[in-house]
């Protein structure tokens, strides 16, 4: 309930929901990429942390070993282990791309994470799974769109949908910086400063 409401929105004492308006655009560095591509830094906790201190939301690659229970960020291969805890005390700034369906399972119980003896519930996660999806659906209802899409941004209603990659389609960053959307995944956030 914390992490959600954390996330989601503040819990009114009803119990009812008070609706988030996104005011501006979350900017979002792509596997915590700030100044373009990076294999040296992508995904490594440090990093992550740097662009959380620098007012940036990340996205990461997780997987949780089965065998082992443990998570792992990294795009292609496990490279950095990470606890429930570390995940838990980041939640508000990431997008967690779940590499593989086993993953996925688990982020979309609070059950499954308490019944497997992990120390924090993952409830509240904003998660996704995509492969080359036009669009898929956050966790949280928001719309992430595969990079190039929607087609035409003047016309296209963005405010509950994340641009990803827009570089990869040669869109002006000062357009972008007017865009009213959710939000924008790049490895170049600087550029939207």
């Amino acid at each position: 309930m914390v992490i959600d409401s954390l996330i989601n929105g503040k819990v009114l004492e009803d119990g009812q929901q008070f609706n988030r308006q996104v005011e501006w655009t979350k900017t979002i560095a792509h596997r915590a990429n700030i100044n373009g591509p990076n294999s040296e830094v992508e995904n490594n906790p440090e990093q992550i942390d740097k662009c959380i201190d620098q007012g940036y939301d990340v996205e990461i690659d997780l997987r949780i070993d089965e065998s082992t229970k443990t998570l792992w960020l990294g795009h292609d291969t496990p490279d950095y282990k990470v606890t429930w805890y570390w995940l838990a005390q980041r939640l508000r700034n990431l997008w967690i791309h779940c590499k593989d369906y086993h993953t996925l399972v688990e982020l979309s119980s609070h059950e499954i994470s308490k019944y497997n003896g992990f120390d924090i519930p993952a409830g509240g996660c904003n998660f996704f799974w995509h492969q080359e999806d036009y669009y898929t659906l956050t966790s949280n209802n928001i719309i992430w769109a595969y990079p190039g899409k929607p087609d035409n941004l003047k016309t296209t209603n963005l405010l509950n949908t994340v641009l990803v990659m827009p570089e990869w389609n040669k869109i002006d960053w000062e357009t972008l910086k007017l865009l009213r959307c959710y939000g924008i995944c790049t490895d170049y956030p600087e550029k939207l400063k």
